[in-house]
């Protein structure tokens, strides 16, 4: 049997979002529409963004919307190349595209004024990740540690396994980690790699 834990899993797309409020890509969408494509999800690492990201970004291409996206990681102060050439590769179609960045306070202030500034000349859409809020950016959604986000991802992962992890052990793996969901998963996947019991 494969790791329920493996990336392949856990990658964005792979999971939907839980929390809250099961229409919040909707939500955020019509915020996301009305702020002139325009906003940030923010929130500490390991708490959900990138997720939300990808169950809003699925509701924008179902829309018709065109989506250039990228994933930015420590001091990636520019834009990745291949980034920039999907961008100009877009012709007529500006008004119709979503620029998003997961990870964007990564970026230096050139790239930034770059986005900026193109997203004004040529009125195509901005959308943001970061861990903390961007000065100017509306803010769309604010992520923050939440256990039973956690339980419910472990459950989803679970569900075609007998395996089931005692709540008790889901906690202490939640406190020791702040609440970053992605470590306790990468620390299950240790586990069941491992062989150890967590039933």
């Amino acid at each position: 049997m494969s790791n329920p834990f493996s990336s392949r899993f856990i990658k964005s797309g792979a999971i939907p979002f839980f929390g809250e409020d099961e229409t919040i890509a909707e939500t955020l969408g019509e915020r996301f529409e009305k702020n002139g494509r325009f906003g940030q999800i923010i929130g500490p690492h390991g708490t959900g963004k990138t997720t939300l990201l990808g169950t809003l970004l699925s509701r924008l291409v179902a829309q018709g919307r065109i989506v250039i996206a990228t994933s930015l990681h420590d001091r990636q102060r520019r834009l990745p190349k291949e980034f920039l050439s999907r961008i100009e590769a877009i012709g007529p179609e500006w008004e119709k595209t979503i620029l998003v960045l997961d990870g964007y306070e990564q970026l230096g202030y050139p790239a930034r004024f770059f986005l900026r500034r193109l997203r004004r000349t040529r009125r195509l859409g901005l959308l943001l990740t970061s861990h903390r809020p961007i000065w100017g950016v509306p803010i769309l959604h604010r992520t923050a540690p939440d256990f039973a986000v956690l339980q419910q991802t472990v459950q989803h992962l679970l569900r075609e396994t007998e395996t089931q992890i005692p709540s008790e052990e889901l906690k202490e793996l939640f406190d020791r980690f702040s609440g970053n969901i992605r470590l306790v998963l990468l620390e299950l996947y240790d586990r069941f790699e491992a062989g150890r019991s967590i039933s």
